[in-house]
């Protein structure tokens, strides 16, 4: 059997609309749970270049003002299958005739930005590197349907190698802070920071578990009616997944990028020859 792989997020805060000098406190919470099984068709070098992935389970629940339990909505692609293509940097739909997009644009088969911007060279424990903003700007967006990146600085740091799951891994702390707002309520910005930790299996690059969490602030106003309102807000976020082995068609890192996170001793000499793919 293939492994499932599990996707939860979750939301919540207060915001507080201001219409006409009053305020009108809210309370907001938002969960998302996607579950899914991929099975690799084919492969290109060391990557998957064509997936069939079936949607076991995916809904997003929020508490409404006045209701006793969460509204539950289930996605269009929630117990249903397709296949995923790679070409390039970009990812092709099969199968794929009357799915919303912002759907199909949260399954991809690209390497997650942190991935793709891992050292060159050979890092010890505890050093850190820049993540490349435009590389950031175009995950955030890809991921986010709506969401528009005003501005996004990362930084990644190997914090440690240890055994997860049975498997060498070497842990990854990467910080993230910047501006956003929204395609439809340019009027609002919001204000981040995320902390994400990634275990990363040394000897095949594959992502097996993350784990966020982070907060923002809103400000500024949004459209209701035709109307302006104020608004201001603070949110706190919590994310996470967790993949299953080799076999479960996630990319992989760069070979030659994740053998990097070895910790040696030593740089290599200028005459050293990097790992390669």
């Amino acid at each position: 059997d293939l492994p499932e792989i599990l996707d939860v997020n979750i939301n919540e805060g207060k915001v507080t609309f201001m219409p006409e000098g009053q305020e009108v406190p809210r309370d907001v919470r938002e969960c998302e749970v996607r579950k899914f099984v991929d099975e690799v068709l084919e492969v290109q070098g060391t990557l998957p270049s064509r997936v069939r992935r079936k949607h076991t389970e995916w809904y997003k629940s929020a508490a409404l003002p006045g209701e006793a339990e969460p509204l539950k909505s289930p996605y269009q692609l929630e117990g249903k299958t397709i296949v995923l293509r790679r070409e390039g940097d970009k990812t092709v739909h099969e199968d794929v005739a009357g799915i919303p997009e912002d759907e199909l644009r949260k399954n991809h088969l690209r390497i997650e930005g942190f991935l793709a911007g891992l050292p060159a060279e050979p890092v010890a424990v505890g050093a850190a590197w820049p993540i490349d903003s435009k590389i950031l700007k175009e995950e955030f967006e890809g991921s986010e349907p709506g969401v528009l990146v005003l501005s996004l600085k990362g930084a990644g740091t190997l914090e440690k190698i240890e055994d997860h799951k049975g498997v060498r891994c070497g842990v990854l702390t990467l910080d993230l802070a910047g501006q956003t707002t929204f395609a439809e309520q340019k009027g609002l910005l919001m204000d981040l920071k995320l902390k994400v930790r990634v275990w990363l299996a040394l000897e095949s690059g594959r992502p097996l578990t993350m784990k966020g969490e982070g907060s923002s602030t809103a400000s500024g106003e949004v459209e209701e009616q035709g109307q302006k309102v104020p608004l201001k807000g603070s949110f706190t976020r919590e994310s996470g997944w967790v993949r299953g082995p080799d076999r479960s068609g996630r990319p992989t890192a760069p070979a030659a990028r994740r053998r990097q996170l070895r910790a040696p001793a030593s740089p290599p000499s200028p005459s050293s020859p990097l790992p390669g793919p």
